[in-house]
């Protein structure tokens, strides 16, 4: 019987199939691709057959990939096995319809209309989606009326926010558009489709069958409770039996369980997850499957709000607390970023802290999860006072290019949550995710010693670079933040 391997695929093996995957879609989309056979070569030998799924199963969520199956059936008939796996990952029960999370809020379609031609795009999570001409980009529309990389979509549950870029004649605009009205990019006249099939809000998966996965049975292990629930996956409080100890244990949601899509993406954060090894990272302890249900195996961490911890030291005492905690969550990212790790979520709620022994200790988790199934933190978001949270600790590159994975958005998500323990707001503050994204793209962030004249100018001007709105003047890596920051900790 053949597998794929592809939880045991190596971070570098990951980062490589998922950039062939990126062009190999971007020539679908402009009409130029190859037979995926050709891309084989770019891959070693054992990496073939994961490649070649993911290449399929991607050909045919954007057109109908008969031609293209009949073809490798014939010049490979080894890899014919891989066919039938993408087939059945594709096939629908005909006793259920098909709602796994996919459907709840991102089953959308985008329609842009441009020189009487309908071009349609398939949005097949909610996040953000890069609209041009560019062959790079994630809504490509081939035409030189069209600038290479025109706007920002930034799709939510109940709304689309459109980001527009600066050209030579014109600056950055924003606007907010609802699902059902039309609106115009450009020479680009856009409205969004909804498929006819009946959908599940977010909510009503995420409150359906965690009992279900509760009563699976984890070889040595007893399940005594629930630590966190999200759209896709929820979090159980674990006893391992014979040694008392306590783990938590990630799993995925029965209806998530249902998508193929998204259990690889699950195994894939477990991958990485794995390969992470550092005192302030949220440590691996394994992963199996119960039934449909693969589980993750966390160190568990009894945790109090981060604060909590800091009103119960001297006011004199909290500057040197707060930057020993942002060193000690920089020390987590350069060990991640040192393996090719950019986690791209970094905020306060997944820096975990406590105390032990009388000692503080710092956690850095969300690694993988984040980044693979929420698109930089947007899917499953259903409350506007989240959405906005999740936008302020974004880097403007993040905002607009939906790709961007460097380093250094890390290091400036670090940074806003270093100026938000310290001040006691957010760098920049709005009920209206439209207008956050106007401050971080068009103003700079009041220094905190304006704020509080207590804390040290210098340390003000060192935050002033590091949410600089220009990377090219900001602080690029983890190891100069945290060697900056160390004479403030003294």
């Amino acid at each position: 019987m053949h597998e794929l391997e592809i939880a045991h695929l190596s971070i570098e093996s990951q980062q490589r199939i998922d950039e062939i995957c990126r062009n190999y879609e971007s020539q679908i989309r402009s009409s130029q691709h190859r037979s995926p056979l050709t891309m084989l070569d770019k891959v070693p030998e054992r990496e073939a057959p994961v490649l070649l799924y993911e290449l399929l199963r991607l050909h045919a969520e954007i057109e109908p990939p008969t031609k293209v199956f009949d073809d490798i059936r014939q010049q490979r008939p080894d890899f014919a096995w891989i066919i039938e796996s993408v087939i059945a990952s594709l096939r629908r029960r005909p006793s259920e319809p098909d709602e796994t999370i996919a459907m709840s809020v991102s089953e959308r379609e985008l329609v842009g209309t441009f020189a009487g031609n309908e071009h349609v795009f398939r949005l097949s999570a909610p996040g953000q989606y890069i609209f041009g001409s560019a062959a790079d980009v994630d809504l490509t529309i081939p035409d030189k009326a069209i600038a290479p990389r025109t706007a920002c979509f930034i799709v939510e549950p109940d709304h689309c926010l459109v980001v527009t870029f600066p050209t030579e004649s014109s600056s950055s605009t924003l606007q907010e558009v609802s699902y059902h009205s039309s609106f115009s990019v450009g020479p680009v006249e856009f409205h969004f489709h909804m498929p006819s099939s009946p959908a599940r809000s977010l909510a009503t998966v995420a409150d359906s069958g965690t009992s279900s996965i509760r009563q699976l049975g984890i070889d040595g292990f007893e399940i005594t409770g629930e630590l966190g629930k999200g759209g896709f996956g929820v979090v159980f409080d674990a006893i391992q039996l014979g040694t008392q100890k306590r783990f938590a244990i990630k799993s995925l949601l029965p209806d998530a369980a249902g998508s193929e899509q998204l259990k690889k993406l699950f195994m894939r954060e477990i991958s990485i997850v794995s390969q992470l090894r550092h005192p302030n990272i949220v440590g691996y302890h394994g992963f199996g499957i119960a039934g449909d249900h693969p589980y993750l195996i966390l160190e568990y961490v009894e945790t109090r709000q981060i604060d909590e911890v800091l009103a119960q030291h001297p006011e004199h005492k909290r500057l040197r607390l707060c930057i020993g905690i942002v060193r000690k969550i920089l020390s987590a990212l350069a060990h991640a970023h040192d393996q090719g790790v950019v986690h791209r979520d970094v905020k306060l709620s997944n820096i975990l802290t406590g105390v032990e022994n009388r000692r503080l200790f710092v956690k850095l988790t969300d690694f993988g999860l984040s980044k693979f199934f929420e698109t930089a933190g947007y899917s499953g978001i259903t409350a506007s006072k989240t959405v906005c949270g999740t936008i302020a600790y974004m880097s403007p590159e993040q905002l607009t290019n939906s790709k961007y994975a460097e380093p250094d958005c890390d290091v400036y998500s670090i940074a806003v949550c270093l100026y938000r323990l310290l001040t006691g707001r957010l760098p920049h503050e709005s009920n209206s995710p439209v207008e956050i994204v106007h401050q971080k793209l068009n103003v700079m962030p009041k220094p905190i010693d304006e704020i509080d004249p207590s804390l040290p100018a210098g340390l003000s001007g060192l935050l002033q670079r590091a949410l600089h709105q220009d990377r090219d003047n900001r602080i690029a890596t983890a190891e100069e933040f945290s060697r900056e920051l160390e004479p403030f900790g003294l």
